[in-house]
């Protein structure tokens, strides 16, 4: 038997989530994004475990049509039509587990109609208070009071083809595989075992196959936190003299045209001279953490944000732990060049902050990289030479021709109501350019969406910045080639957005990280004023999310105590205020009228957030806590 290596990916709705003991922490990127990102990687096969239900038939069919891997697919299946539904949208196997610990016979007529190939029992098990370790039901929570051994033996007498051996104490720890409870799992019955839950490394892949009787490994978060994991389990798997699947990675996902996106563009405009409704359903009232200026999610039953709600939860020894990791991944990553790590410019304070820790406390050699491309005020570039000048680091900038950075703003601005869409792309695929073609190992970025772990208390597996958070954070899904024959832009003018390949990264081993929750992260004031972005960004952030652009970097002041809830609220509401203003000089760079810009900008406005009253949009913010709305003419 040809040990497999699984690409385990757990759901909500059409989500990737990060879980840690079966609780759900954050939502990583779409399903789609994710299984494009390992459609090249060859993988031996693709799991799908939905938290929230069985996998609807329509997202199955599309991870199936993205990728040439056998996709098993799990999570709250009770019916056969369920089964049924799921292997005619493209799934090759079904996960059975609470329906199979709480109705043992449920899996035999399952076997019966679709063949034990199948079929796979799922078992979550969990260590209890008194030393035993039992079954569990309904996603980790209840116990179902038998030893895991004997459900297994159970289930494949009544045909089942394989056990997927899920560690509800190890999930998301990166700690490694549960190899005691594996081995007893797998010695007890002749069919083979799939190991989830623990590992953190190739190493943890190759201990499970080798010493734990596993007949194949799974793994999530590390292969989703790393471009580089799964080709470095396979090859710890074959030196030690494992039989698993070598198959070469194919072109990057994405490395074509995307299509239709023209006749896209052309219906948003021809929508955009479509009337207005004078009246709209009003959503629910919004809400603000009572401590910060951080809009809670919608349905939220607390009065804080998650960072606020958990100050201080992390433990000094989590903090040593990590420090740790950071320094493994330094030495690690040394070079031995005249620059040793790459800090993308993005906020002064962030940028400011990172080298001084760099140079300061890790003695690195850091070389500065910017993405100069703004339509109005100062850019990267600006922002990049002040820095170069108070912090004496070396500097890279790189920008596209005025024309093309004209064009991709407002191709952005059309298609995503994103104007900003290539300045984030182009930072981040300039410093991976910049690293790569000067073999400098790592990237170091500042705040991240998505990775920063202040509030959270262990953090498993050392979460990378990777191609899958670029796409899904900077690109809104989609990379350079979106954009590839719009309007007559060619590659080479796309250049500055178009990230290195996979194999080209590989090769040099770069790698990047985010530093913020890696080490407690409140950067100071740096006195350096931001470069002036896009005010159509800020004002499309405004609309796309009821949020001004400040909240993220006010509510850590506050929590800082720099300054109190009260005065952030004010210069919240200044600044949203002066957006309209400013959003003029925009138009008149990027060659339309301000009435255009808003006729293209409400196409965009979230309906969570905004509302009609008497032909004026409405919106709660947080200044007007009474919910009194702010009213913008049409």
């Amino acid at each position: 038997m040809t040990p497999r290596i699984v690409v385990a990916l757990k759901t909500v709705g059409n989500d990737v989530v990060q879980t840690r003991r079966f609780r759900v922490r954050r939502t990583i990127a779409t399903v789609r994004a994710c299984v494009d990102r390992l459609a090249p990687w060859q993988v031996d096969e693709l799991l799908l475990l939905s938290v929230d239900g069985p996998p609807s038939p329509a997202l199955i069919a599309d991870c199936a049509g993205r990728s040439d891997a056998p996709l098993t697919i799990g999570g709250g299946i009770r019916r056969l039509d369920e089964i049924d539904r799921a292997l005619d949208a493209g799934a090759d196997r079904c996960v059975l587990t609470t329906i199979a610990l709480i109705d043992p016979p449920f899996v035999e007529r399952a076997v019966e109609r679709f063949g034990a190939h199948r079929i796979v029992v799922g078992i979550d098990a969990a260590w209890r208070p008194d030393g035993s370790v039992q079954a569990m039901a309904h996603g980790g929570r209840t116990p179902g009071g038998v030893h895991p051994e004997a459900v297994a033996r159970r289930l494949t007498e009544l045909g089942a083809g394989e056990i997927l051996l899920q560690s509800v104490d190890r999930d998301g720890s990166g700690i490694g595989f549960d190899l005691g409870l594996t081995q007893q799992v797998a010695r007890a019955i002749a069919h083979p075992v799939t190991a989830l839950g623990g590992a953190g490394t190739g190493a943890h892949v190759r201990e499970v196959l080798e010493l734990g009787g596993a007949g194949h490994a799974a793994a999530m978060d590390l292969f989703v936190h790393s471009d580089a994991a799964y080709e470095q389990a396979r090859d710890q798997c074959a030196r030690a003299g494992l039989a698993v699947r070598r198959a070469p990675a194919t072109s990057d996902p994405r490395e074509r045209p995307t299509t239709g996106l023209r006749a896209g563009l052309e219906r948003q405009l021809r929508a955009a001279t479509a009337p207005l409704p004078r009246q709209t359903r009003r959503p629910a009232p919004a809400a603000w953490c009572d401590c910060c200026v951080t809009r809670l999610p919608e349905g939220s039953d607390s009065r804080r944000c998650r960072r606020c709600d958990t100050p201080g939860t992390v433990p000094t020894v989590e903090w040593t732990h990590r420090a740790e990791l950071l320094q493994r991944l330094f030495h690690e990553s040394r070079a031995s060049g005249e620059h040793d790590c790459v800090v993308p410019v993005t906020t002064a304070d962030d940028t400011a902050h990172m080298v001084t820790r760099l140079v300061d406390d890790w003695g690195h050699r850091p070389l500065l990289v910017a993405y100069d491309a703004a339509l109005v005020g100062t850019g990267g570039g600006v922002l990049g030479q002040r820095l170069h000048e108070r912090l004496n680091t070396d500097l890279v900038v790189s920008a596209p021709a005025p024309e093309v950075a004209r064009m991709l703003a407002m191709l952005g601005f059309l298609a995503w109501g994103d104007p900003a869409w290539h300045q984030r792309v182009g930072t981040a695929a300039t410093a991976t350019r910049v690293a790569v073609q000067r073999g400098i190992p790592l990237v170091v970025w500042g705040t991240r969406a998505g990775l920063d772990l202040s509030a959270d208390r262990g953090i498993g597996v050392l979460p990378e910045v990777t191609r899958l958070h670029h796409l899904a954070e900077d690109g809104r899904g989609h990379d350079w080639t979106a954009f590839l024959g719009q309007h007559g832009l060619t590659a080479a003018d796309l250049s500055v957005v178009r990230h290195p390949s996979r194999a080209d990264i590989a090769a040099a081993g770069v790698r990047a990280i985010s530093l913020p929750g890696l080490v407690p992260w409140c950067p100071p004031r740096s006195g350096i004023a931001d470069a002036t972005m896009d005010a159509a960004d800020a004002w499309m952030d405004l609309v796309r999310t009821g949020s001004a652009g400040l909240e993220g970097r006010l509510s850590d002041a506050i929590r800082a105590g720099r300054i109190d809830r009260g005065e952030a609220i004010v210069r919240i509401r200044e600044h949203a205020d002066a957006l309209p203003r400013a959003v003029d000089a925009w138009c008149a760079a990027a060659g339309i009228s301000p009435r255009e810009f808003q006729r293209v900008a409400d196409l965009h406005r979230d309906a969570r957030v905004w509302w009609r009253v008497d032909g004026r949009w409405a919106a709660d913010h947080v200044w007007d806590r009474d919910a009194m709305p702010l009213h913008l003419a049409a």
